[in-house]
């Protein structure tokens, strides 16, 4: 009879492994990303076909979804009943993280056993699923493998330097292994005892559904590769997953993360008449939509979901930080909003980074380019004068500050895909969020007196932001035309007329 597990609260360890899991899952997105080069990302995606890219990401939906039914059937078979759910959301992460970091049984199975144990399940269910999700997948892929194997040995043979005949016969061995298994689950019902190891044996029905979803499984990740295939390379969609598992399993043999580099150039060696090119953007497009794509959501979800079960503590952290805030505002936010104004000036008078200029330039026309550049120096400078009555506490201040600091990420974003200049602005916006409290005072904004010291400080900033135009620019000569003169390239005249419009 199945037990239904019931919600325990975690550990103080169980925290920390789930805090370590995200933290070792963040870094090594990192590391992934830093494999790729973005404009080869985006001009590589571009090129591929709109239908065939939604095509994959279909697939890849559909991929995930049969990958629950791993975790499905292997609660089934450790006795334990959970809302599908869980199950789904477990099983995304674990596997999204597992395919990419390696190691799937280590690294997924800390996912599992962080998720399962904070709802009740014991150590030993946890490893039952962990286990039965690795025989299921070896099931499918020794089925799938051992067909292609005897009914391409000789390609087979030659991409894994061995004899056709050697190929064949492993092809064998890995079809027999698989009847094997299904004759000992209608033959014995009893578990197997090896030593003081105790094996249990699924039914025939389970063991059957096993290869029916790990098959499917692969077979659904073929798909995603092929429907990416330049058109018109000629291949089946049969010939192609049979070469599609040897380069999984080279790749699975090599234990290299997700099988980076392996698996592409075994690919390239097995279909020799699609140019090496083309293939690999093929390639490129399968890695982001397959495996980067849900890697990122996965690691959303995991910090979601440890925030969820941490949320106590986290609204605690919160409340903390609302208190100190409401004891130091309005003065320092403020402060803050004056700093983020002159961080936006800076920015209007200085050259973006030249290569993120030449990647947003194939998605951003020069207009929305211009506009956000007049908008971020204007913006900029409002900040400096509204942050005077934020520190009067004015409510219709903090409305437009609220507001104005928005419109500065924007425009950061889309001026020079500045997206550390956007987030600094998007924390002061946080801030007066959080001490929304305290800026409770109705009066006219026109009304307010600037001090000395106030104006004197607003005027430096705008010199300091002209200064720095001027010395970034001292090579370029003046001359009446530059501020008529719109082009990417054209940087001097832009940071010209973001300090006018500043000033």
């Amino acid at each position: 009879m199945n037990a239904v597990v019931r919600p325990s609260r975690p550990p103080a360890w169980a925290t920390w492994l789930g805090l370590a899991l995200f933290l070792i899952a963040f870094f090594w997105l990192r590391h992934v990303l830093a494999q790729y080069d973005l404009r080869t990302i985006l001009t590589g995606l571009l090129s591929l076909h709109a239908d065939a890219l939604v095509l994959a990401g279909v697939l890849t939906v559909c991929g995930y979804g049969c990958l629950t039914l791993y975790e499905l059937l292997g609660l089934t078979f450790a006795g334990v009943r959970l809302r599908y759910s869980r199950i789904a959301l477990t099983s995304f992460v674990a596997y999204a993280i597992g395919h990419n970091v390696g190691l799937n049984a280590l690294s997924g199975g800390a996912i599992r056993y962080r998720a399962y144990s904070a709802v009740g399940l014991s150590a030993a269910q946890i490893g039952t699923v962990i286990a039965f999700g690795t025989l299921t997948f070896s099931l499918g892929a020794a089925l799938l493998l051992g067909v292609s194997l005897v009914a391409q040995a000789g390609v087979s043979g030659s991409v894994l330097h061995m004899r056709q005949s050697l190929a064949l016969g492993i092809g064998g061995v890995l079809l027999a292994a698989v009847g094997a298994y299904l004759v000992l689950t209608f033959l014995r019902r009893e578990a197997l005892v090896i030593g003081r190891l105790r094996l249990p044996v699924p039914p025939p029905r389970i063991a059957f559904a096993q290869i029916a979803v790990a098959c499917t499984d692969l077979l659904i990740a073929a798909s995603v590769l092929y429907v990416l295939l330049p058109r018109g390379t000629g291949i089946s969609f049969i010939a192609f997953a049979g070469l599609f598992l040897v380069s999984i399993a080279a790749g699975i043999v090599t234990n290299v993360p997700a099988g980076l580099g392996v698996f592409e150039s075994v690919m390239i060696v097995l279909l020799p008449a699609i140019p090496p090119d083309r293939l690999i953007v093929s390639m490129l497009g399968y890695r982001v939509v397959y495996y980067l794509l849900p890697f990122m959501l996965a690691l959303g979800l995991l910090a979601s979901h440890e925030i969820w079960l941490n949320r106590r503590l986290v609204w605690r952290v919160v409340r903390l930080a609302r208190s100190w805030l409401e004891a130091v505002t309005p003065q320092a936010t403020a402060l803050a909003v004056f700093a983020a104004g002159a961080v936006l000036l800076f920015s209007s008078a200085t050259p973006g980074l030249e290569e993120r200029l030449v990647t947003l330039r194939q998605f951003v026309p020069l207009p929305v380019l211009e506009a956000s550049h007049l908008i971020g120096s204007a913006v900029g400078m409002a900040l400096l004068i509204l942050a005077n009555s934020l520190y009067r506490r004015l409510d219709a201040a903090w409305w437009i500050a609220v507001w104005l600091l928005g419109a500065g990420c924007v425009a950061s974003l889309l001026k020079g895909f500045d997206y550390e200049e956007a987030t600094i602005l998007a924390l002061v916006a946080w801030a007066l969020v959080l001490a929304r409290a305290r800026f409770n005072r109705r009066a006219s904004l026109i009304d307010q007196r600037f001090s000395g010291p106030w104006i004197l400080a607003m005027l430096l900033v705008l010199g300091v932001a002209l200064w720095l135009g001027v010395l970034t620019y001292r090579h370029v000569p003046y001359a009446d035309s530059l501020w008529s003169e719109f082009a990417f390239e054209a940087n001097a005249p832009r940071s010209l007329r973001a300090v006018l419009a500043a000033a």
